[in-house]
């Protein structure tokens, strides 16, 4: 699981062999790290790479490449702000 703020890193490799993979990491950083610092503290934030990449105007392949990589999420990714044990209390206490 991935902790906020996230940092994807970048990779010349993966850059080389998909255009574009090195500018997509820095948007979808940006992009997640501000809707998560605009959460309660806490908590999970999850993602899904379809909504991403419509919310970025990102290929669809590019955007599950780049976080695929970062946590190997199926379908996006759950990332946790704060303590990860407060956070499990609090998403226990909501359902």
């Amino acid at each position: 699981m991935l902790h906020y703020p996230i940092h994807l890193g970048f990779n010349t490799a993966a850059e080389r062999k998909w255009p574009g993979y090195n500018a997509a990491a820095r948007a979808l950083e940006a992009h997640i790290n501000n809707k998560i610092a605009a959460a309660p503290p806490d908590s999970f934030c999850q993602f899904m790479y379809h909504q991403l990449a419509r919310e970025l105007g990102l290929d669809f392949s590019l955007v599950e490449r780049v976080l695929f990589a970062a946590d190997c999420g199926s379908h996006g990714n759950t990332i946790v702000k704060g303590n990860i044990d407060r956070a499990l209390e609090r998403s226990e206490q909501s359902h």
